[in-house]
């Protein structure tokens, strides 16, 4: 029986294989019609085996076998003559016994090459069957590498991403570290100016109070010396007038 041709779509392995046992299955079929005619003769050889002599022409029946007794009372006697068959019946069965002897050999050998062939196939077969195994386990392998291959890829590209990321958040960090240390700088500049402008003005509010003191010490001396004065005038004008009431008084007592 020969075997479906293989898909185009298979390997090119299968396809060889597939092949073979095709080209095998043929030679095979190629032997079925002179194995059928070796059974034939076979069969035909046999059948001529089996019937009776007297049915040949030109040959006699054998004596039937003797029994054991026959035997041992005619074991004295003389034994009847064997007929004879003719030349040509001899010739024609001996012509016929080798060419049933060599149809039975060469049957047994072709016999013998099919079995070979049978167990080829059925090894060829087995084989074809597990690299068909092989062929869905290497394409199911095929596949799952196809996947992790694209799921490395994509995590090539979310790595590359990242790492995008984290230079531009690098770079930000980078540029907020300068800003920070510029503004620790003007911070420790402002620091520097407002304890600059401190202690200018506490330098200049103890000057004004230095000021302030002094100008009220002067007040309080003008003050004090005007009420001196003032006091002083006070008892001036005061004895003049006495002075003046005394005078008066001896005026009027002369």
């Amino acid at each position: 029986m020969a075997s479906p041709a293989p898909a185009s779509t298979h390997p090119a392995w299968q396809h060889s294989i597939a092949l073979r046992v095709t080209q095998r299955d043929a030679r095979e079929q190629a032997h079925d019609a002179l194995i059928k005619d070796y059974q034939k003769l076979a069969q035909y050889a046999k059948s001529l085996r089996g019937r009776p002599s007297a049915g040949r022409p030109g040959v006699e029946a054998p004596p039937p076998a003797p029994t054991p007794s026959a035997s041992s009372s005619a074991s004295t006697s003389a034994q009847p003559p064997q007929p004879q068959a003719t030349p040509a019946s001899s010739k024609d069965l001996a012509a016929k016994d080798a060419l049933i002897s060599s149809l039975q050999s060469q049957l047994q050998t072709t016999r013998t090459e099919l079995s070979d062939l049978y167990k080829s196939h059925t090894h060829l077969t087995t084989r074809l069957l597990t690299l068909s195994d092989q062929s869905a386990s290497h394409s199911s392998l095929t596949t799952q590498l196809s996947l992790l291959t694209r799921r490395e890829q994509d995590l090539r590209d979310s790595s590359a991403e990242k790492d995008k990321v984290i230079e531009l958040l690098q770079d930000e960090l980078r540029t907020l570290s300068l800003e920070l240390g510029q503004v620790e700088e003007r911070e420790e500049r402002l620091k520097r100016d407002n304890a600059g402008l401190v202690k200018r003005w506490l330098e200049r509010a103890r000057e004004e109070v230095e000021r302030v003191n002094v100008a009220n010490e002067w007040v309080e001396e003008v003050q004090e010396r005007r009420r001196r004065e003032g006091h002083d005038a006070g008892n001036k004008e005061a004895g003049m007038g006495r002075e003046t009431e005394g005078g008066g008084d001896k005026a009027r007592g002369e």
